[in-house]
């Protein structure tokens, strides 16, 4: 006789994921169940269930009631005990169940709808008939396993997750898609302040540029601006450098110069278009007007 239990989510609590993956259980309760035998639904008496605790403890939990292969263990149950039906906790040892189980839990605590799962007891019982509308256990005799199945049938539940010590943890539990999304968006709002501040950098980068270029060339008269060049403040110092090392050597070879060398009289009156000198020739310019 197979008596199956149904999922009961009113306390689900976080779980944890460091091992054993324990789930706190209800396997069956007193009263009247969905189960039949020859057609009539099965009683299980307060007395029946209080005197069957020692066979639960130990027990296999399956994945499915109809094929018992070692391949479809998925946990086994420990620590029964009695308080308004047969209780104990459900150790996983397959991790993919486990965080299904937990996903059905937690489902459930924030009123989604969860799949028609739950445990189910595979056991043996002696009955007897005490009314023509239904049959009375008296005694489990051996129980086999109690197995998660697809559409239970009777009073047990998964009720809460529990963390290694077996502790309680009270708030509900956030599902991984969940965790999933706001480690996204935590993400997201880190690189937007990133970027923003990235973009305040650069742009106060930007202005420190222009004004250290200007100040150079008011300080160096002699250094024709194009001279001075360069992404970088120090980029821009090292062009100066080099700038200023270029004006000297012009100003050696001209001073070595013989007078006779140097042109007399008024230049012509044709404008010079210093966009067509070379920085050499504007330097050579610029200190010749200076003369």
């Amino acid at each position: 006789m197979k008596m199956v239990n149904t999922i009961d989510s009113a306390t689900p609590t976080i779980p944890t994921p460091a091992p054993p993956h324990t789930i706190a259980v209800t396997l069956i309760k007193p009263g009247l169940s969905k189960a039949t035998i020859q057609g009539l639904p099965v009683l299980y008496t307060e007395e029946a269930l209080r005197n069957s605790l020692p066979l639960w403890n130990g027990i296999t939990c399956f994945c499915d009631h109809f094929n018992k292969s070692v391949r479809n263990i998925i946990g086994v149950f420990f620590d029964p005990y009695y308080e308004d039906g047969v209780k104990a906790r459900l150790r996983l040892t397959d991790a993919p169940m486990f965080t299904f189980v937990n996903q059905v839990i937690c489902d459930a605590s924030k009123g989604l709808a969860v799949p028609n799962v739950g445990l189910s007891a595979d056991l043996d019982a002696v009955w007897q008939q005490p009314a023509d509308d239904h049959v009375e256990v008296t005694k489990i005799v051996n129980v086999f396993s109690a197995d998660l199945v697809f559409a239970p049938a009777a009073g047990g539940s998964f009720d809460r997750v529990l963390n290694s010590l077996g502790d309680l943890i009270p708030t509900p539990p956030e599902t991984l898609h969940e965790k999933d999304e706001k480690r996204v968006r935590d993400l997201q709002s880190t690189a937007d302040k990133l970027r923003t501040q990235l973009q305040n950098q650069t742009a106060t980068l930007q202005e420190a540029m222009i004004a250290h270029k200007a100040a150079l060339v008011a300080l160096n008269p002699d250094i024709p601006t194009e001279m001075i060049t360069g992404a970088t403040i120090p980029e821009l110092n090292a062009s100066l450098k080099n700038a200023q090392s270029l004006v000297e050597q012009v100003r050696q070879n001209l001073a070595r110069k013989a007078p006779a060398e140097i042109p007399a009289g008024a230049p012509g009156r044709v404008p010079v278009d210093f966009s067509k000198l070379t920085p050499d020739q504007k330097i050579k310019r610029g200190l010749e007007l200076r003369q």
